[in-house]
């Protein structure tokens, strides 16, 4: 199956962070990696919390 949407993919090559997205490729460091997934992590959260108030 290719990355999508729905089925994003991450691996580690050489030293760097490779992500595929939606028929993107996106190559970074370790660090901004790290930033990437806080910051997906607090979006999740919001979003959790919006559905919850919508019940």
């Amino acid at each position: 199956m290719k990355p999508s949407t729905d089925r994003p993919e991450a691996c580690a090559i050489a030293g760097s962070v490779h992500v595929f997205v939606g028929g993107y490729h996106q190559v970074m460091s370790i660090a901004a990696a790290e930033t990437l997934v806080n910051k997906i992590a607090d979006a999740i959260e919001q979003a959790k919390q919006q559905e919850a108030e919508k019940a």
